[in-house]
C-alpha cells in the first residue's frame, strides 16, 4: 500500500507518493508547517474510552491510501 501526500488541493504541485504513512504525514507537516492530530478519543454508548488511530490529514482530502 502506497500514500499520496498532496498538499495543494487546486493542482499537483508538492505531491509526492510514498510507501509508509508516517513519512508522508512528516512530509505534509514540513510543506505546510501545521500539524495535524492523528488519535481520536471516543467513549461509546456504555461508557468505554476507545482509541482511533487516524490522521486529519485523510479529513481535508490531503493524505490517501493508493492499493498497489
Amino acid at each position: 500500500m502506497f500514500f499520496r501526500a498532496k498538499p495543494n488541493m487546486l493542482n499537483n504541485a508538492g505531491m509526492k507518493i510514498f510507501r509508509y504513512e508516517d513519512e508522508a504525514i512528516k512530509y505534509l507537516e514540513e510543506y505546510t508547517g501545521h500539524e495535524m492530530a492523528s488519535e481520536c478519543i471516543r467513549k461509546t454508548k456504555k461508557g468505554k474510552i476507545t482509541r482511533s488511530y487516524h490522521s486529519d490529514w485523510y479529513v481535508l482530502g490531503k493524505l490517501t491510501k493508493m492499493e498497489a
